[in-house]
This record gives structure tokens, C-alpha cells and sequence, in this order.
């Protein structure tokens, strides 16, 4: 049952912009499993909503998806906790602020708001992957793993170069991730996207640990300019975001024992 669950999961992963559908032959050949298993496994994922037929023999995302989306964000206590600080840090400084979790193989975009200043800085697409070892965000939940974690994972991606000031070996990395931790924050200087740079801060719930990131991206010029008032007040800002979650979760708590 555990095995089923397993690849039904790495079935959907294969899903992306540049191969929306997929057919039993291709799954097969990805996974290394039967041709009769993969098709077995397309017709149940297409019969709980989470797939659906495309053309002829091939299937596409299903529906079902946008309806759980839509139900983890209204219900999720990190994404409700962060949204509204997002909108205020977003309003008083015009740059592009964004949270980040940390998923199944690395960090996620859950949720941006972008910039409005003149020139800003791109939002992350919501559903995006963020390289851990180059972007703020990234580094704050890669600091706020095991390190067996962080190994384990570093030895499947590597560190891929991304521009001339971006961490690739792990000694650095290491170095740096301590440095996350004692300052509390992390901060990535046109390591990810020349030109840009960000700060990232984390999100942490009552047992102290790291459940999100949220990080606000300037351009290299404004940065220079701001780099401080950025962390103080991003830093400001997921500390309250932390609190509003654990808020929130004690709420529900006792909403919970009350009907008990």
C-alpha cells in the first residue's frame, strides 16, 4: 500500500509547464516500473480527481488539485499567518516579498506579492522550487534542517552555479548556514539572479522550529542603499508572522478541547 502511495506521489511529480500530459509508455520509462502498473496508476489518480484524460492514452493534471490548493491556503496557519505582513512590508517599501516552505525534495514558493516600485524585482511563480544554497529564503529552511538532511539533499542536486557569487562547495555552505543561524536571518547578495539581491527571515512555530521563510528581493542599487532598514524590518516581520501562527494554532486548540 506504502509503494502505491509512494508512486502515485513520484507520478505526479513528473507533471510540469513543459510536459503537462503524460501517458503510460513515458511513466514507465521514468519510474523503471511495468507499463501495465504505470497505466494502473494513471486510471486511479483519474478516478480520485488528481488526474484527468487528455488526448488518446495521455493525461494531464486534474481539477481536484486546484480545489486542495485553494483549501491549504485558506486553512494553512503559516500562509494565513504570513499574508498580511507580506501586504504591509510590501506597501511600505514597494519591494517584492515572498514565503516559502519547505517540501517534499526542497523549498517551495507559497506564496508572493510583487513589487511596486518603479523597478522590481520579479515575484517567485507560487508552486516554484527555490535553490537552497543561493536565495535567502532557501537558506533559512536549509538552516532550519538536520544536517543529514541537508547532506542528503546537497548530494542529489549539488550545488549548481548560478552566477559568479554563488556558494558551490559545501564547506561554504556550511559556513554560511552556521552564520543563518546565529544572526537569525540570511541574506543573498546577486547569488541567485545577477542584479538582485534579498533578505530572508524565518518563520518558526511554538516548539521554536523553522516552518517557513519569508524573504524580500531588492535591486542591487536599492539594496546597497537599504540593506539594513530591509533586515530589520523583514526580520520584524516574521517574527510577528511567528506569532500570529502560533496564535492562531492555540486558537484551534482550544476550539478543539471546548467541543471535546
Amino acid at each position: 500500500m506504502l509503494r502505491t502511495v509512494n508512486r502515485a506521489g513520484l507520478v505526479l511529480d513528473l507533471f510540469s509547464e513543459t510536459r503537462p500530459e503524460w501517458g503510460a509508455t513515458a511513466v514507465a520509462q521514468e519510474l523503471g516500473i511495468a507499463k501495465s502498473q504505470a497505466h494502473e496508476l494513471l486510471v486511479s489518480l483519474t478516478d480520485i480527481g488528481l488526474l484527468q484524460r487528455a488526448a488518446p492514452g495521455h493525461y494531464s493534471l486534474g481539477w481536484r488539485i486546484a480545489a486542495l490548493n485553494s483549501l491549504l491556503v485558506s486553512t494553512s496557519d503559516v500562509r494565513q499567518g504570513a499574508g498580511r505582513v507580506m501586504r504591509a512590508l510590501t506597501a511600505r517599501y514597494g519591494e517584492t516579498v515572498q514565503l516559502a516552505v519547505w517540501g517534499p525534495s526542497g523549498a517551495i514558493c507559497v506564496a508572493a506579492l510583487a513589487g511596486r516600485a518603479p523597478v522590481a524585482v520579479p515575484a517567485w511563480p507560487v508552486g516554484e522550487e527555490l535553490p537552497g544554497h543561493c536565495t535567502g529564503a532557501g537558506k533559512v529552511l536549509l538552516a532550519g534542517r538536520p544536517w543529514s538532511a541537508v547532506r542528503d539533499g546537497l548530494q542529489r542536486e549539488g550545488l549548481p552555479r548560478m552566477t559568479g557569487r554563488t556558494i558551490v562547495t559545501f564547506e561554504a555552505l556550511v559556513d554560511e548556514l552556521d552564520s543563518v543561524r546565529r544572526q537569525g536571518f540570511a541574506h543573498e547578495q546577486e547569488e541567485h539572479v545577477a542584479n538582485t539581491c534579498s533578505v530572508a527571515a524565518p518563520i518558526t512555530d511554538a516548539q521554536g522550529d523553522v516552518i517557513g521563510a519569508m524573504s524580500m528581493s531588492a535591486p542591487s542599487e536599492r539594496w546597497r542603499v537599504a540593506a539594513r532598514e530591509y533586515t530589520q524590518a523583514l526580520v520584524a516581520g516574521a517574527a510577528r508572522s511567528s506569532e500570529i501562527v502560533r496564535q492562531r494554532v492555540r486558537q484551534r486548540s482550544q476550539g478543539l478541547a471546548a467541543v471535546s
